[in-house]
C-alpha cells in the first residue's frame, strides 16, 4: 500500500474527505456511488493550522517530517493562500519529498460531487504512480541523486533534474494519460542520454558519474558524514545513512567545486572532497 498525503485542508474539511473516500462507510452518499479511491493508494492528511485554506511557511518542518513517517510521499497540495506561499512551500519541499500542488477546483467537489472529485483524484494517483515507477530513484545508482549545482552537463542532460521535479504538475500542464506517456518517453531517453555520457567505469571498478569538467563522483566509498534531516532524502528517496559523493578529478588535477550554498571550494591535486547529495560539502 502507498501512501499519498493531501495537504493543507483544514481539519474539518479534511473529515469531510475522509469521509468521501471511505466506501464502508452507513452513507447513501458513499455506498450509492460506484467510484472508489484507486487501489493499492491510502490517503492520510496533513492540516492547515487554521481555518485558511493551505500550506503556511511556518508548517514546512512539520510537514516534512510528517512526510517521511509516511513512507516519504508524494504530497498532494490544496492551497488558496498567495503565489508567493505557494511557491515557497513547493520549493522548500520537493527537493526532498515528491510534492505538487492540486487544482483549486478540486475544493468546489467535495460537497456532492464525490465522483468527479474521485475521478479526478485517483487520475492524479495514476501519474504519481508512472512517477514511482519510472522516475523515482530506487537506489544509489540514480543519477537523480547527483548534485544538479555541482554536476556540469550539457542540455538536454542537464534538464534531468528539473524534467523529474516537474512530472505531472497540473499547474504547468494537463497531466492527460497521452501527456504522462509523451513525458515518461522523453525523460527515459533524456535519462539515458545522461547515462551514456556520463557514466563510466574502469574494469574490475564500481561505477563512477564524470562530468564535463572531468570532475568524478563516486557514491561507493565507506558510509560516512550523513546529511542532517531532511537532506537525507531526494525525490522521495530516502538515502543510506552516511551516503555521500566522494568528488575527485579524472587524473588528480586541483580542481573547484560552488556547492549549494554559493561558496567555491578549491581543492589541491590529489585530494577529494565529500558532497552530499544536494551539493553540500560536508
Amino acid at each position: 500500500m502507498t501512501t499519498a498525503i493531501i495537504a493543507g485542508l483544514p481539519r474539518s474539511v479534511a473529515k469531510r474527505v475522509e469521509a468521501l473516500l471511505r466506501s464502508d462507510v452507513s452513507s447513501g452518499l458513499v455506498n450509492k456511488s460506484p467510484r472508489t479511491l484507486r487501489s493499492g493508494w491510502e490517503i492520510q492528511f496533513f492540516n492547515s493550522d487554521n481555518h485558511e485554506i493551505g500550506i503556511h511557511r511556518r508548517q514546512v518542518p512539520y510537514l516534512a517530517n510528517f512526510v517521511a513517517e509516511h513512507g516519504g510521499g508524494p504530497v498532494l497540495g490544496i492551497s488558496t493562500l498567495a503565489k508567493l506561499d505557494r511557491h515557497y512551500v513547493r520549493d522548500a519541499i520537493r527537493p526532498y519529498f515528491r510534492f505538487l500542488w492540486l487544482r483549486n477546483e478540486m475544493l468546489s467537489l467535495i460537497s456532492g460531487m464525490r465522483d468527479e472529485f474521485l475521478m479526478r483524484l485517483n487520475h492524479s494517483l495514476f501519474s504519481e504512480e508512472v512517477w514511482l515507477e519510472r522516475i523515482k530513484p530506487k537506489n544509489t545508482s540514480s543519477p537523480l541523486l547527483l548534485l544538479e549545482f555541482c554536476f556540469v552537463s550539457s542540455h538536454p542532460h542537464s534538464q534531468l533534474w528539473n524534467q523529474a521535479l516537474e512530472y505531472g504538475d497540473p499547474e504547468r500542464t494537463v497531466a492527460t494519460e497521452q501527456a504522462i506517456s509523451e513525458f515518461t518517453v522523453a525523460y527515459e531517453a533524456i535519462r539515458k542520454g545522461f547515462v551514456d555520457a556520463h557514466r563510466t567505469a574502469a574494469t574490475g571498478q564500481p561505477a563512477r558519474w564524470i562530468d564535463l569538467k572531468q570532475k568524478l563522483f563516486d557514491g561507493n566509498g565507506a558510509r560516512h558524514g550523513g546529511a542532517p534531516f531532511p537532506r537525507r532524502w531526494k525525490y522521495s528517496f530516502e538515502l543510506p545513512n552516511g551516503f555521500h559523493w566522494d568528488v575527485t578529478t579524472a587524473d588528480g588535477s586541483k580542481f573547484a567545486l560552488l556547492d549549494s550554498t554559493g561558496t567555491l571550494y578549491n581543492i589541491p591535486t590529489g585530494k577529494h572532497c565529500n558532497v552530499d547529495s544536494h551539493g553540500y560539502v560536508i
